[in-house]
């Protein structure tokens, strides 16, 4: 593959001149890979279940030692957030929760 003399990125991915708007696509034995250029994704407002800490539609991760009180925790923020007092974007509006564990 030739690289870029530009930037020394292969021509496949290089993001100087024409290719910077049509990203390359790849194909692999396994599927389509798709490539597409970071400076084209426009950030997002992000909404809050815990200002500051937990964010929305994300998954989230406690970690720690056993008996620390991480589903202590998470019991808490569940039920803050069946009854609307919960500090982010959905303060005062209740909301149906779900709760699953891998020791479940």
């Amino acid at each position: 593959m030739s690289k870029c003399t530009s930037c020394g990125f292969s021509e496949a991915l290089c993001p100087c001149g024409e290719r910077r708007h049509t990203p390359p696509t790849s194909s692999v034995a396994s599927g389509d890979i798709t490539f597409r250029w970071a400076a084209d994704d426009r950030p997002e407002h992000v909404r809050w279940l815990i200002r500051g800490l937990i964010p929305a539609h994300a998954l989230v991760l406690l970690t720690g030692r056993e008996g620390t009180g991480k589903s202590t925790l998470a019991g808490r923020w569940l039920a803050d957030a069946s009854i609307g007092v919960l500090s982010g974007d959905w303060h005062g509006q209740p909301m149906a929760s779900v709760v699953m564990a891998v020791e479940d």
